[in-house]
């Protein structure tokens, strides 16, 4: 019988929190990219009705929260915006985090050609207080880095760039998240700044398409970073 993949899964929809890989291996962004697109058409209307869905539930949440703290709305008093601009901003940090975890999960699980697991979206928060410490360091690098000259803090960025799916994928702690993607990343990072500009072209090829390509788009570069990730640092799934 066809199983139902919006059920509830029988089993932990994190990933597994270590994984043997044979190493870093070479890669391009074509190939990367052309992962995941073949990914994404495998399991096209889970993969892309779960990113959407995801990227309303986000939507929804932040703009009722908004209109609650009496910011973003029509009010004319600019205490009350900035004072509702100050209590919704960690919310939307924490939001951010906890989604962008669970998308990573989704999304290297569909690289490694796992099963769809539709609970893997929210399966983030075990990750979450090590994720917000580690990414307020990489925002704290990364701005103190395009105070000089913008240069350094495109290389601070390029080189924490693996923070989430290593989050996603792993037991460590923020420390090691972040010594991990810096050592990873040394000696691709020109590769990854033209991939990242490949995804923004992807995107932007979407939004072409009345929009509605964007929605397909998301997991196409989300599924090409996990392929990324999984090439550059060598975690990838033990045979067998």
């Amino acid at each position: 019988m066809e199983q139902n993949p919006y059920a509830a899964p029988t089993v932990d929809p994190r990933p597994s929190p270590t994984f043997t890989g044979s190493g870093p291996r070479e890669w391009t962004i074509g190939q990367a990219i052309g992962v995941g697109w073949e990914r994404t058409k495998a399991d096209f209307l889970p993969l892309v009705g779960g990113y959407t869905l995801i990227l309303i539930i986000n939507q929804v949440i932040q703009t009722v929260l908004q209109r609650a703290l009496g910011f973003g709305g029509t009010s004319t008093d600019p205490i009350a915006a900035l004072t509702g601009l100050a209590a919704f901003m960690p919310v939307a940090i924490f939001l951010g985090i906890y989604f962008s975890i669970g998308q990573f999960r989704v999304a290297i699980a569909a690289a490694r050609g796992e099963e769809f697991q539709f609970a893997r979206f929210f399966s983030g928060f075990d990750r979450l207080l090590p994720g917000i410490f580690a990414s307020v360091v990489v925002y704290l690098g990364v701005l103190v880095g395009t105070l000089f000259l913008i240069v350094p803090g495109i290389i601070i960025g390029l080189g924490w760039s693996l923070l989430m799916p290593l989050l996603a994928d792993s037991t460590l702690g923020p420390w090691e998240v972040l010594s991990e993607s810096w050592n990873a990343t040394k000696g691709q990072r020109g590769q990854l700044f033209l991939f990242y500009l490949a995804c923004c072209g992807v995107a932007l090829l979407g939004l072409l398409a009345l929009g509605v390509g964007l929605l397909v788009a998301i997991p196409v570069i989300g599924i090409a970073m996990a392929e990324v990730y999984m090439c550059v640092t060598g975690r990838r799934a033990a045979e067998g």
